[in-house]
């Protein structure tokens, strides 16, 4: 079986269920020195799951890590329509195929 190369390209914009694939701009640290009065949660990366079980339903759960390197569930095990491969058919990237084409 070939290995797939490449992977999802997204932008702020983009969503799985009612969640955005990046960190939202009121959660992400400001650029420069942090102001150390400032006690907001910050979160510096995001990372986005989704699965589909045997019944070919999509999954999501979504996880932000905070600046003090701890993980925070944010959206756990709810169901959505797509998942990160149909965000890369929607866009052109990859095929609706379920393998990947053959290495040539």
């Amino acid at each position: 079986m070939p290995i797939m190369q490449g992977g999802t390209i997204i932008s702020s914009r983009d969503r799985i269920g009612r969640n955005f694939l990046t960190v939202p701009a009121e959660l992400a640290p400001e650029d420069g020195v942090p102001d150390p009065w400032d006690r907001r949660a910050r979160v510096i990366g995001r990372l986005t799951l989704t699965c589909r079980d045997s019944l070919g339903l999509n999954w999501s759960f979504v996880y932000d890590l905070d600046w003090t390197d701890h993980w925070i569930s944010i959206n756990t095990g709810s169901l959505v329509q797509k998942d990160l491969r149909g965000l890369d058919v929607n866009k052109g990237i990859r095929s609706d195929s379920r393998h990947a084409p053959p290495a040539t």
